[in-house]
């Protein structure tokens, strides 16, 4: 036993041992992150210009050389002025108010100058004029200063009081290249090249941007150029066509859809220009052929007519082997259409790396969405003490209401309450009603409880997402808050949440498509990320899951979004959002912001891991999502057309003897009819539609709740 004991304990030392050490160097030398100066709203002004030689890279290709060149203006550079080289994001919060941002997670990487040989080597070269330059770069800056970043929130922890902080800008200042006049000094028209040998493009199609500071007279103040230069990752090669259509239609609707080109990894790109030819398998009248011109950059449009009742679908080919097949295009006499979009997105604003309105651009056009939201967070998701400033809700709002399109596009006002261990929640605000900005920061709206309270009376709506993330190793548990809360109707704030996104799903413990982030990163940096991280989804006893919600008795529709940030990493090098997002489907009559927050309201919803499928059933002819009563025996009746195979559909049931499968069809091909009754309703009980596909997307609808009024009661 002694010996056992003592073997236990070597075994214990070898394994502890080195984290421990490992912790104590982390306390020991790592500084924690200090205050820094906010990056200043400034009004770009015209010292110089800068002009770069190339405008796009090939997303996940190879790596290219780049070089950015940069011209004196009139007033030229004294000696000990400098440039700054500012990689990132420009944020024009209106006109004449710029601020530069860092991209977290943009994927284009760091500059380095260490060493020739790896990507993202940089040096600055005097191409015109007579003078000595020195740069100055800190080497791996983001890498350094999370490490700062986690020592700061850890001595928060401890109790420490530290004054509040952005930390986006102490991440954008280290991560500034500065360039000095060292010896001399330039006039009119000399030019140095900011040269970076073998710039390794993102794996996505994420645009980037690179603007330049100035001090020219060596004073210390920096002014902001208005020439930022913007490099855009594309697709590769053309691989095949992916075809919108409107899911739900009527006899003799003309309807619009979209063309997209896709390369082997689904992203969109302009590999491909000419003529489509285009043709159906159904009743609908389409054009012989469709045009994607250059300018299209993979994108093209047409109308076509809807004659006659039935399932349908459209479909594309070209030269090159290309060719897609739309969606299926339901033709009935329904009273509500199918609006798909996206609630859940975000912006450099927060923690996002394009601007807002590349974000509503992209919903309606690159997309082929009938709606969607930005929802920045109240205060960034990585540590943020400071809200968001006025200048930037505007901006939030205004570019919401700029890009609606009443009867085309919806937009929504919207942004989201993060609190990283109570959950993440974004409120909505309807058509008419003035949004009110309710942070985590303010004490009068800190907890879910009292953010529901702060909105109480007011038209809008809250919407937990992500509730089983399991966030900084363990600390999320979380609140779905009250039941009681209630909007100008008197009807209940929080009615719908958000199932899946690209975190992963929360619908039950042990669901697929788990919510994860680091599963795919690689080697000995993968092991040690999951060993700290753990399990990244809440245990089965936890309460956090969409059905621990409802069966304690809160009334949720569900939905899905994509949570994009549109993101560029290697999940193989770093923890990222490795799933596909998700969609809503809202039926509503038609594409205005009243029809669909009515809808939202009523919970006229269903939700999807990606994939245009049609769900919707009712009881006793009511449709889902409704609260009813009845006497004995509810009468379901539900339709779904998937977009590949379906491998089961299931109503899902809960009454007092917990959930269980009441209806399942297997192996149906891309359609299943339910017509069922309840022989066995006896007590309150709910109904969902739950879909999984062949391809692996999954599908929900619901849930309805249903009430036991036996006769005679009343």
């Amino acid at each position: 036993m002694k010996i056992a004991a003592i073997a236990a304990a070597a075994v214990a030392g070898v394994i502890a041992l080195p984290p421990l050490a490992l912790f104590v160097i982390f306390l020991v030398f790592v500084k924690a992150m200090r205050d820094t100066p906010p990056e200043p709203v400034r009004a770009p002004l015209s010292f110089g210009t800068l002009e770069a030689d190339t405008d796009e890279l090939v997303a996940g290709g190879d790596p290219m050389q780049v070089s950015l060149t940069y011209t004196v203006g009139p007033e030229g550079i004294a000696e000990g002025g400098s440039i700054r080289l500012c990689p990132g994001k420009v944020l024009r919060l209106r006109e004449g108010a710029w601020q530069a941002r860092i991209q977290w997670g943009s994927g284009w990487g760091s500059l380095q100058r260490r060493d020739q040989e790896k990507p993202n080597f940089f040096e600055a070269v005097l191409t015109r004029g007579d003078a000595e330059l020195e740069v100055s770069l800190m080497e791996k800056a983001t890498d350094r200063m999370q490490l700062k970043w986690l020592k700061r929130k850890f001595l928060q922890k401890l109790g420490f009081e530290l004054s509040p902080m952005d930390p986006r800008d102490a991440f954008l200042a280290n991560n500034k290249v500065t360039i000095t006049v060292k010896k001399g000094a330039l006039v009119e028209g000399d030019s140095i090249e900011l040269r970076v040998s073998s710039l390794r493009p993102p794996l996505s199609t994420v645009n980037t941007e690179f603007a330049v500071e100035v001090d020219p007279a060596a004073c210390g103040e920096y002014a902001l150029e208005g020439s930022a230069v913007s490099l855009e990752a594309v697709g590769g090669k053309a691989d095949r066509f992916d075809v919108i259509a409107p899911t739900i239609t009527r006899p003799g609707d003309v309807i619009r859809c979209t063309v997209r080109c896709l390369d082997s990894r689904g992203l969109l790109t302009g590999d491909f220009a000419g003529r489509i030819s285009l043709a159906s398998d159904g009743a609908i009248e389409t054009p012989d052929a469709v045009i994607m011109a250059e300018s299209g950059r993979g994108l093209a449009w047409f109308q076509a007519r809807v004659s006659g009742i039935g399932v349908h679908r459209v479909r594309a080919r070209a030269d090159r082997g290309l060719e897609g097949t739309s969606n299926p295009v339901v033709c009935s006499g329904a009273q509500y259409r199918v609006f798909w979009g996206d609630l859940h997105t975000h912006s450099i604003i927060s923690d996002g790396t394009q601007e807002p309105d590349y974000l509503y651009d992209r919903a309606r056009l690159m997309m082929g969405w009938d709606f969607t939201g930005v929802s920045d967070h109240d205060t960034w998701s990585l540590g943020e003490e400071r809200p968001r400033t006025p200048a930037e809700l505007a901006l939030m709002m205004r570019a919401a209401d700029e890009h609606y399109r009443p009867g085309e596009f919806v937009t929504f006002r919207t942004y989201e309450w993060t609190d990283h261990v109570l959950g993440h929640r974004n409120v909505l605000f309807g058509p008419d009603e003035m949004p009110v900005f309710l942070p985590t920061t303010d004490e009068l709206s800190d907890t879910p409880g009292k953010l529901l309270a702060a909105l109480s009376g007011k038209d809008a709506l809250v919407v937990p997402h992500h509730p089983a993330w399991k966030t900084h190793m363990g600390e999320m548990r979380f609140d779905f808050g009250p039941r009681d809360d209630r909007d100008g109707d008197g009807a209940s704030l929080q009615r719908l949440v958000e199932v899946y996104s690209r975190h992963g799903n929360s619908e039950f413990y042990g669901c697929p498509r788990p919510i994860s982030h680091a599963g795919k990163m690689v080697g000995a940096r993968g092991k040690l990320t999951r060993a700290v991280l753990g399990k990244e989804y809440a245990g089965a006893k936890s309460g956090s899951y969409v059905r621990d919600a409802l069966a304690s008795g809160y009334r949720l529709g569900l939905i899905a979004g994509s949570d994009e940030h549109i993101s560029g990493g290697d999940p193989r090098r770093a923890p990222t959002q490795i799933y596909g997002g998700g969609i809503t489907g809202i039926f509503a009559a038609d594409a205005t912001r009243e029809s669909l927050w009515q809808s939202l309201k009523a919970r006229r919803v269903c939700a999807t891991t990606g994939a245009r499928i049609l769900m919707e059933f009712r009881v006793d002819g009511v449709p889902h999502g409704a609260e009813l009563s009845s006497a004995g025996q509810p009468h379901i009746a539900g339709h779904v057309i998937g977009t590949s195979s379906l491998e089961v559909v299931e109503l899902i049931k809960f009454d007092s003897s917990g959930y269980r499968v009441a209806w399942q069809s297997q192996g149906v091909g891309n359609e299943a009819v339910l017509d069922w009754k309840d022989d066995n309703f006896h007590e309150n009980s709910f109904y969902y539609l739950r879909v999984v596909q062949e391809d692996g997307h999954l599908g929900w609808a619901g849930p309805t709740w249903v009430d036991y009024m036996p006769l005679g009661r009343l």
